[in-house]
């Protein structure tokens, strides 16, 4: 990485002449986008939770298994994180990524990680945010046999 004020001033230089000269871009982002805006990382053992430890990692705790055994449980998780997400303001990095998508003028496109819907939240348009893991925002049956003749209608706002 650039360790000095002139290898930044030249990365940032290379990045710029990238941008203007790109046919389409692609902003990619993952749980980092989040943390900056005060969202916890999902890792380890303080994953949902800042302030304290519990005894199950966010893989664990997300797992569908929970709307099986333990619908309290699952429901509590998806509605925790479900809240933090809605109190949770997008940092202004995505108002600069959203400059220069919007500056540019060239097609784009986010794919992310993310299921917080903070791309959306800063004013990012939904249909060009690609969600690899979905989001919170939307719900889904879990069980095959309640799928709707129409795609469309297996989702439903978390509203």
């Amino acid at each position: 990485g650039a360790a000095t004020t002139g290898e930044v001033e030249d990365a940032l230089s290379r990045a710029a002449d990238a941008l203007a000269a790109c046919d389409a871009w692609i902003i990619t982002a993952g749980a980092g986008m989040g943390v900056d805006s005060g969202l916890a990382a999902f890792r380890g053992v303080r994953s949902l939770w800042k302030d304290r430890e519990v005894s199950m990692s966010y893989e664990e705790m997300s797992d569908d298994k929970w709307f099986h055994e333990d619908p309290a449980f699952g429901w509590g998780i998806n509605y925790t994180q479900l809240e933090m997400y809605r109190h949770t303001q997008p940092h202004a990095g995505y108002a600069v990524l959203r400059r220069w998508a919007q500056t540019l003028g060239k097609p784009w496109y986010v794919f992310t990680s993310n299921i917080d819907g903070q791309f959306e939240k800063a004013g990012f348009e939904h249909d060009k945010v690609v969600t690899c893991h979905g989001d919170m925002h939307h719900l889904q049956c879990i069980h095959r046999g309640c799928k709707a003749e129409d795609k469309l209608d297996n989702v439903w706002s978390a509203d």
